[in-house]
């Protein structure tokens, strides 16, 4: 018989901010738990419960069959549980030793150890996870999925018994998701039990060994895995069905609005070409990942280019920066445009009409008649309860704070809108959210090029996708072709 090592039973948490009602949650010993739910549907406060952060007012948590006589756990490290959030706690510009075994929790003073010693013990460590990197490597030399590996590691040198993964899957590829299937799997067979916090079950299905369901602050059900289906989970997680595709793909396009022809940038992109139809939503996934450098060289006009050109509307046309895309009529929403384009320092209303707030700025009265009207046209969709067009954008969720920079780019009408990772962070109904309005937008004819690394939401929206692997474009997948087992054998 499994032996149980954590249970919380009966939480309630109920103030202005938090609500859980009947949490039910255990946990055994080498055991991988998934906790799934939209949006605030208690997973982040959990996690703040087992990291010592967050207090309960009613039940009750047993840790190793004893139970928490307060009401929080106190110091959890030394309790033996260990959380990795999306925001990475390393420090960049010290080596993998330094962050495992120098930098401990609460403190940034490096402590005298024998350097050679904390080298080898990294190297043991690394070894267990099949890991092969130099412990004297700069964890800022490391990609992200690699940083994460590197905390699994630093918890495996603290003796940790739960491990606490908050939600890092947004952006990882198929193969940085394998990676850290097999190291749980390796760590688990150790004995250490894990406890993994997501909105999208696809990305961990293979992952859990059970999965409780969460919705609204209570504890749904325990699904084992002989029970994991997708449609199920998506009943249980909203309590409907999410069967109604809402972006209906397009077999047939008239008007060709952007052609990319024999595109080469010498010691980077080896052969791109694409072509793009009004009201067409075009999906690239590139296996690498490196969007942002791939949208650069792509459309812009770096040194190198050989023999190459975009044609927009029939016409070749060269831009070197974002801002003279934006003549061209070409939006772009970039992967960190929720930190970088929205203005927290402007009204819910302002940042909406920010692409043509200059040429209204200088009219006081009409401005404020522009932003009262702006506000109620879209406050419904965008769930807002007031009309007060002064509502700080802090206050908003992600997903309208997406919404607000798809609004904006309604209003300029561009030709065509490039999204980077749009679906990152958002749960199922927030994913819908925003489904519709991609459709709305299409049929106004705006043509979208969506750049992600999420495979499902790829396949669900694009009309064609094309296959970006070592630099060039390797597959182009029309809707009769688009299949997920033929992806992943991509």
């Amino acid at each position: 018989m499994k032996q149980e090592i954590l249970r919380m039973e009966r939480i309630r948490i109920n103030n202005n901010e938090i609500q859980l009602h009947n949490i039910n949650i255990n946990l055994f010993y080498g055991e991988v738990l998934g906790l799934i739910g939209l949006n605030d549907s208690g997973k982040t406060t959990i996690t703040k419960i087992l990291n010592g952060t967050q207090a309960i007012d009613e039940g009750n948590i047993y840790l190793y069959g004893k139970k928490i006589i307060s009401d929080r756990i106190k110091k959890p490290g030394k309790m033996g549980i260990f959380c990795i959030y999306n925001n990475l706690q390393l420090i960049p510009n010290l080596t993998i030793s330094d962050n495992i075994f120098v930098i401990r929790e609460n403190s940034l003073k490096k402590i005298t150890l024998n350097e050679n010693a904390i080298n080898n013990e990294t190297n043991k460590l690394l070894k267990m996870i099949n890991m092969n990197v130099n412990p004297k490597m700069l964890i800022e030399d490391l990609s992200i999925p690699e940083q994460y590996l590197i905390l699994l590691v630093k918890a495996v040198s603290l003796n940790s018994k739960i491990i606490v993964i908050d939600d890092i899957f947004g952006g990882y590829s198929k193969k940085d998701i394998e990676n850290l299937k097999q190291v749980i799997f390796a760590l688990k067979n150790t004995g250490i039990s894990f406890i993994i916090t997501n909105n999208q079950f696809e990305d961990i299905m293979g992952i859990c060994d059970r999965m409780t369901i969460l919705r609204e602050g209570t504890t749904i059900k325990n699904l084992y895995k002989d029970e994991f289906c997708g449609e199920k989970i998506s009943i249980l997680l909203k309590g409907i069905h999410f069967n109604e595709k809402i972006i209906q793909p397009k077999k047939s396009f008239e008007e060709e609005i952007l052609k990319i022809k024999d595109l080469r940038v010498k010691g980077s992109v080896n052969d791109i070409s694409l072509n793009l139809y009004r009201g067409e939503i075009l999906g690239i996934m590139d296996v690498e990942r490196n969007y942002e450098e791939l949208l650069k060289e792509v459309f812009f006009s770096p040194e190198g280019k050989e023999n190459s050109c975009v044609i927009l509307k029939g016409k070749e046309v060269k831009f070197k920066n974002y801002r003279e895309a934006l003549k061209y009529k070409i939006g772009i929403i970039p992967e960190d445009g929720l930190q970088k384009s929205i203005f927290y320092n402007m009204s819910l209303a302002e940042n909406i009409i920010f692409m043509k707030l200059k040429n209204i700025s200088k009219f006081l009265f009409i401005k404020n008649k522009i932003l009262d009207f702006v506000l109620k046209e879209y406050s419904k969709t965008l769930n807002i309860d007031c009309y007060d067009k002064d509502i700080e954008i802090k206050e908003l969720n992600r997903l309208n704070k997406q919404k607000i920079l798809m609004y904006r780019w309604l209003l300029y009408k561009p030709d065509i809108i490039i999204m980077f990772n749009p679906f990152r962070g958002m749960d199922l109904m927030s994913r819908k959210e925003i489904h519709l309005l991609i459709e709305f937008m299409r049929k106004e004819g705006i043509s979208f090029i969506i750049i992600s690394s999420d495979q499902s939401e790829i396949l669900n929206v694009c009309d064609r996708i094309a296959i970006i692997n070592k630099s060039m474009v390797q597959y182009i997948l029309n809707d009769e072709e688009k299949d997920i087992n033929k992806v992943h054998q991509i």
